[in-house]
């Protein structure tokens, strides 16, 4: 029998074609129907998953209790996605709008107002593993706003970059979205080096996520003082190093996006590196493992995929996971790779059973060389 690991590059193949079909195809509110459908089914799951590969939270169907009964139910996305990468044939000026930049700040004003708490919620008599899960659907919209802002650097560092402009219209589009920016009160520099991560943004995200949970000497979002080891045969860097290699990190996740935007490694690749070497460092005193889901997310989200991806948490999923990460840990991040490629699959498939049931196209039945054309060149890096 051929070992599931052997199958990662095959996965990889596979999930980057229904990607793109899931990005460049036409919809419908059928469609968006089911894909929101998944994406709040997914974000219960990879909560319950992450949680459970560390031995913490609550049963899934808690778990989905827990969310609905303290979070708002919030906005997709997924429209704004497929609104944005509409087209006329070879149109590329017309992607650069006002409307584009307006929408994806709403959507980054509907996650912020999200992430807080019903009024009615406290923390008072609750137990730890109750906290658990509010506190990473927290983390968990702090991820997509990182994403979220991402995607507007990104928007404007295409403005600077692309070929379809003249100096002049280039100047003149730039100071138009920056302009807009400003009226929304949103003052953050927008013309600095893009970067697929931040410490700032890793900080954020572990604040979320463990603020109320760490032993009361440690503070979360600050780096760990003491030396780590994991189960999986792992000894972390010393203390003294992490903001080092934090700083490291950086430059190497950049290097990769470099890597994806060149078209010599994919997307679930770039997701697969941003998660390991973070993993690796653990450079805080608890909840590194999720946070390095987190990012896994992070990288996925700010690349238009409309849910959350997970790594299954039960014995046999547990088992893969910390295999993959040793095999990661001795240069071969296939495997990694191959996982994070076979939880999107897996949900295309899901996805698809329900189309099929109210008649529509599903994804897995499409023909990546017939979206060709309705393919977005600024906002997607595939020729």
């Amino acid at each position: 029998m051929n070992p599931w690991y052997n199958k990662a590059t095959e996965l990889e193949k596979k999930a980057c074609q229904l990607l793109y079909c899931l990005l460049h195809s036409e919809i419908n509110e059928k469609i968006i129907a089911e894909i929101n459908t998944f994406k709040e089914f997914n974000i219960a799951r990879m909560i319950f998953e992450s949680n459970l590969i560390e031995n913490a939270g609550k049963p899934f169907h808690e778990t989905r209790r827990i969310i609905s009964d303290s979070f708002p139910k919030i906005p997709s996305s997924y429209e704004i996605i497929k609104e944005n990468t509409k087209k006329g044939e070879k149109a590329y000026k017309t992607i650069v709008s006002k409307e584009v930049v307006k929408k994806m700040l709403q959507a980054i004003s509907n996650s912020k107002s999200a992430t807080g708490l019903r009024p009615s919620v406290t923390f008072s008599g609750k137990s730890r593993e109750w906290i658990e899960v509010v506190k990473h659907y927290g983390a968990y919209f702090e991820e997509m706003v990182l994403a979220l802002h991402f995607r507007l650097r990104r928007y404007i560092y295409d403005i600077e970059n692309s070929l379809h402009f003249s100096e002049q219209e280039r100047k003149r589009e730039l100071e138009s979205v920056l302009d807009l920016l400003k009226q929304h009160n949103r003052t953050e520099n927008w013309l600095e080096p893009l970067h697929i991560v931040t410490e700032e943004g890793i900080r954020t995200i572990h604040k979320a996520l463990c603020e109320e949970l760490l032993e009361d000497s440690l503070v979360a979002g600050e780096y760990r003082k003491d030396n780590r080891f994991a189960g999986w045969d792992m000894v972390f860097p010393a203390p003294e190093n992490v903001p080092y290699l934090m700083e490291k990190y950086i430059c190497n996740c950049d290097s990769y996006y470099q890597e994806y935007l060149e078209k010599k490694i994919s997307l679930f690749k770039l997701a697969a590196y941003v998660s390991y070497e973070f993993v690796v460092i653990h450079p805080f005193p608890d909840f590194n493992g999720r946070v390095s889901r987190l990012l896994m997310n992070l990288v996925l989200n700010a690349h238009y995929l409309p849910f959350p991806l997970y790594i299954r948490g039960n014995s046999r999923g547990k088992s893969r996971y910390f295999y993959a990460l040793k095999r990661a840990n001795s240069g071969n991040i296939d495997i990694l790779t191959g996982l994070i490629s076979d939880s999107f699959i897996k949900t295309i498939e899901r996805i698809d059973e329900h189309l099929e049931n109210v008649d529509q196209p599903k994804f897995s039945s499409l023909d990546p060389k017939t979206l060709s054309s309705k393919m977005n060149p600024i906002f997607f890096n595939e020729d």
